[in-house]
């Protein structure tokens, strides 16, 4: 700062003035030191810097602005790129603040993660996305009030990309570009092909990723993407779960297990999501004598979800051959995983229940499905249907099958019923119910009470908050000095070299080391109620 000197009566002044860029007035900040000699010699008393309107209004009148502002005269900023360098705009207050210094997503006070899903009004699946969310912005909100990781706030920062994976490709090129990138790590892609779409960027610059919000068995090789780290089971693991649930609880024989699943086309011939599914049934019953050619596939294509009148009569058709193994009582109990999204298994569910009714009724399936032989019509009214299905059908299904009503079919003892559509459907699901009284489980419903009251509660939201929990254990664990590798040494590692592992009450226990980075197997059963809503039967594979 320099200063000019005056005089006033018995008194000397030194005073001078420094522009700060501070966005006040102008995009300035205008500091004055005074010095004050009194009897007009000797050292200064005091210095007193202060703020000066009159300077500020000085500069209005002469029109000034800082350099960023183009030229023109602004009172407030509006956003970063009002301000000078090293400056942020602070846009509630409108004024610009100073900006800590960037480590990649890694300041002073805070880290930032991104998130890229579908969360805008009207976009596919937004309900998700926001779900994701509401549970990772609860976790990081609690662990925040507690003074954050290592004196560091946890921040996410998200872009919608409406399920699309070339804006998800521009959404993670936007968060990772430039010499310091603007988050840390990514988090919970939404999605199999937008996450294989940011897989092939974090690959390359060498990002974690934690958690993307897929099953999908491409982001779980062996061995694993070192910068790729999940907690759920793989779309085949929970395919083989259910179907070893069948086979050992639900009584289905090993001859008896069908799969419906997402295709290029309707004809049976799956895509890579419908295709991680068949491996996994195939998986369990090879082991009990069934070869994968003979088991019976269906599929919808999946550019028409909703077109699902070949699945239904390929089903039905394998459903009624004398192949069919009978149990107890000449029922024959048939069962099917689905590998498919809500907007293709609800009216699978639907046709296919409503033409088994209609068999049971006495009638025969509409003649859109072909015409049955005597023989099998009668195998046809025996059939005793358990439905399975991947957790990529969720709570929103149980509201779309009830939202169908009710259909007429016989029972057992042949008396007339009413049964809601879905009813008995098992969906694998990576958590608890929601519902659950797990200390883990409790303490998300108290964290989203807290810090997110508005959001629904639900399988997503909770998976979420739970690999979040897991995300901040190994921040805390990798210290104050964190970089990307320091912290996927400590998940590989751990404390002592064996790994790392977290217990905080949900029933299992999540471990990483450098052959796994796949935190989980355990999953759970789901099924609908008579009342089309979830109950939890427990873990299904112990």
């Amino acid at each position: 700062m320099s200063y000019n000197s005056y005089r006033l009566g018995g008194m000397r002044f030194r005073a001078g003035f420094s522009l700060t860029q501070r966005s006040v007035i102008c995009g300035w900040e205008w500091v004055m030191s005074v010095d004050v000699e009194k009897g007009g010699s000797g050292t200064p008393s005091r210095t007193t810097p202060c703020c000066l309107p009159l300077l500020g209004l000085l500069a209005i009148a002469a029109g000034c602005s800082s350099p960023e502002l183009g030229g023109g005269l602004k009172w407030r900023c509006e956003d970063s790129s009002d301000c000078g360098s090293g400056y942020l705009c602070d846009s509630t207050a409108g004024h610009c603040v100073r900006a800590l210094v960037n480590r990649d997503g890694v300041f002073d006070d805070r880290i930032l993660f991104g998130l890229s899903a579908s969360l805008s009004q009207g976009s596919p699946l937004a309900d998700l996305g926001n779900s994701i969310s509401a549970g990772i912005e609860a976790c990081f909100a609690h662990f925040n009030s507690l003074g954050g990781i290592h004196g560091r706030k946890l921040e996410l920062v998200t872009k919608d990309d409406a399920y699309n994976p070339v804006i998800t490709r521009e959404n993670v090129n936007e968060f990772l570009g430039g010499d310091n990138r603007q988050v840390f790590a990514l988090i919970g892609v939404m999605g199999t092909a937008p996450a294989l779409e940011a897989l092939k960027i974090v690959n390359k610059k060498k990002i974690l990723f934690f958690t993307p919000a897929s099953g999908f068995d491409a982001f779980e090789p062996d061995p694993p993407h070192r910068y790729v780290f999940n907690v759920r089971p793989r779309y085949s693991q929970e395919a083989a779960q259910l179907t070893e649930y069948m086979l050992k609880t639900a009584g289905v024989p090993n001859k008896n297990i069908a799969v419906f699943g997402q295709g290029k086309d309707d004809q049976g011939q799956l895509d890579p999501f419908g295709a991680s599914g068949l491996a996994g049934v195939a998986g369990v019953l090879k082991d009990v004598g069934i070869k994968e050619q003979k088991i019976a596939v269906t599929s919808y294509s999946v550019t028409q979800s909703a077109n699902v009148k070949n699945a239904v009569a390929s089903l039905l058709r394998w459903a009624a051959s004398s192949d069919r193994h009978k149990g107890d009582g000449d029922r024959i109990r048939v069962g099917v995983v689905s590998v498919a999204i809500a907007e293709a298994a609800v009216p699978f569910i639907h046709e296919l229940e409503d033409q088994l009714a209609a068999v049971r009724r006495g009638s025969s399936p509409a003649s859109k499905y072909g015409t049955f032989s005597d023989n099998e019509l009668d195998t046809l009214a025996k059939v005793d249907l358990q439905l399975t299905s991947l957790s990529t059908l969720d709570a929103r299904v149980s509201s779309a099958l009830k939202s169908l009503g009710t259909y007429k079919t016989k029972d057992e003892l042949g008396k007339e019923v009413s049964r809601g559509y879905g009813r008995g459907l098992i969906i694998a699901i990576p958590v608890p119910h929601f519902d659950s009284n797990a200390t883990g489980v409790i303490q998300y419903r108290q964290h989203m009470q807290d810090h997110k009251p508005n959001a629904t509660l639900g399988f997503i939201s909770l998976e979420a908050y739970i690999y979040t929990r897991i995300l901040v254990e190994g921040l805390r664990q990798a210290g104050p000095d964190l970089t990307t590798e320091a912290l996927i040494d400590t998940f590989e590692n751990g404390k002592d070299g064996s790994g790392f592992q977290v217990d905080f009450g949900i029933g299992t226990v999540f471990r990483f080391d450098k052959n796994n980075h796949q935190a989980s197997q355990k999953l759970w059963g789901m099924q609908l109620s008579d009342a089309i809503a979830f109950e939890s039967i427990g873990v299904l594979v112990e």
